[in-house]
């Protein structure tokens, strides 16, 4: 029997461009060069890690900021300067918001960044290739109970101009946000799960959150209905159906053009010039192997 493990991101990334999701998940490379917002979220959520794990404001700012340093000598290293110069810039955000961030309501934390997993029931194999099992792994940012519910606390760290009422009107049909509350609930059977806290963090000038931290931070809930939470993993399963006909080569990965030009259609996609045939995939100044991050999971709690 065969056991496949996959995660939101990787169905979504399928969902988006089953060519690029080859190259993630199936080739394994990856660009080397990480955009920038996403390492000001993440230099965010290992400052919000670390608190919630009980450390001090100064133990989580001198975590971000040699992680900040090794960044930056890399950026440089490889010649982004606009990149460093950017996210040097950006981390001021951070340094004015880490000590102004407050854990309210209260709540009782059970996870902190622990990997959950649950296998679907479908097999997806046939006589060729034999059972196929696919599971589902995540890593919630941090499960919590508050008022005798269960809560996925999601940290994010968004644009001033992101949209907030619709940004979280839209949220209750993420699929991050179902397939989390899938994997919560059986991590702890028996209990109710309420849905997402989102702890955001808007990013304005270091001098704006100073002056008005509420205008920059704030917790933000928002119900899953757990009829929603039943069509995420029926359409998952479908996704897979199509997922497990490219992995057995009975189905050609096709490509999204509109990619090409970014997910927000305003920069260049790290795997365009492979598409054009300008660069290989297997070009190490281009592209990295890629690490499993949920390999080991750990045990439920």
């Amino acid at each position: 029997m065969s056991e496949i493990k996959v995660s939101v991101s990787e169905l979504i990334t399928f969902m988006r461009d089953p060519l690029r999701w080859k190259f993630r998940y199936i080739d394994r490379r990856v660009p080397r060069r990480e955009p920038v917002a996403l390492a000001v979220g993440t230099l965010w959520h290992h400052f919000l890690e670390t608190r919630e794990l009980g450390g001090s404001v100064e133990q989580a700012l001198a975590r971000v900021s040699q992680e900040l340093d090794t960044r930056l000598t890399y950026m440089r290293a490889s010649g982004w300067l606009d990149d460093a110069d950017k996210l040097e810039k950006e981390y001021g955000i951070i340094a004015a918001a880490g000590p102004l961030w407050v854990d309210s309501p209260p709540v009782e934390t059970l996870h902190v960044e622990t990997a959950l997993e649950r296998r679907l029931e479908k097999n997806y194999g046939d006589e060729r290739f034999g059972d196929l099992y696919y599971t589902l792994v995540g890593t919630p940012d941090r499960v919590v109970r508050h008022n005798g519910a269960l809560w996925h606390v999601q940290n994010r760290s968004l644009s001033p101009s992101t949209p907030m009422a619709l940004y979280l009107d839209c949220a209750e049909r993420d699929l991050h946000e179902r397939v989390y509350a899938w994997l919560i609930q059986h991590a702890f059977p028996g209990e109710r799960y309420a849905g997402t806290m989102f702890d955001i963090l808007r990013k304005l000038s270091p001098k704006s959150i100073i002056a008005t931290p509420s205008a920059a931070m704030g917790r933000h809930f928002v119900p899953i209905n757990p009829a929603l939470v039943a069509d995420a993993i029926s359409e998952i399963g479908s996704i897979l159906e199509v997922m497990t006909m490219v992995r057995t080569e009975d189905l050609r990965p096709w490509s999204n053009p509109t990619l090409d030009k970014g997910l927000y259609g305003n920069s260049r996609d790290a795997y365009t010039d492979v598409l054009l045939g300008r660069v290989s995939l297997h070009d190490d100044a281009y592209f990295m192997d890629a690490v499993d991050r949920y390999e080991p999971v750990a045990p439920e709690a």
